[in-house]
């Protein structure tokens, strides 16, 4: 990873930054905001925090991508905001189910790429 993305100084100042605006977040705008800080390895607390806070709000806003990434990120995610937040992966599967039976009914297809995330994923949420 280069060096420049784990400077604090400007991840200090994106976390500002977004906080300052997350009422304007859509859902994958907040997907992508968790994904950076959990692919940068940047201990963002506050900025997490208000990031996770916003998913329990939009829970049924996410699209099944979206959901399956916010389940993969949880794992990683503070044991306080897991404490805060004990219900929000129950509500991302669930979601996650809606979305893809809404679908099937719709004649939508899920990608190969997310029946393989999901497949990949599912051992890994009953351990």
């Amino acid at each position: 990873c280069d060096a420049r993305a784990r400077n604090p100084l400007m991840w200090e100042a994106l976390g500002r930054e977004s906080l300052a605006r997350k009422s304007a977040f859509a859902a994958p705008d907040v997907v992508r905001v968790l994904a950076g800080l959990d692919a940068g390895g940047v201990a963002q607390p506050e900025t997490a925090r208000a990031f996770w806070d916003l998913v329990s709000t939009k829970s049924t806003k996410f699209l099944a991508e979206e959901s399956l990434a916010l389940l993969q990120l949880w794992p990683r995610a503070d044991r306080p905001m897991k404490r805060e937040l004990p219900s929000l992966p129950n509500e991302l599967v669930q979601n996650l189910r809606y979305r893809i039976e809404q679908g099937s009914r719709n004649r939508w297809q899920a990608s190969a790429d997310l029946w393989a995330e999901l497949f990949e994923w599912l051992p890994e949420s009953r351990a």
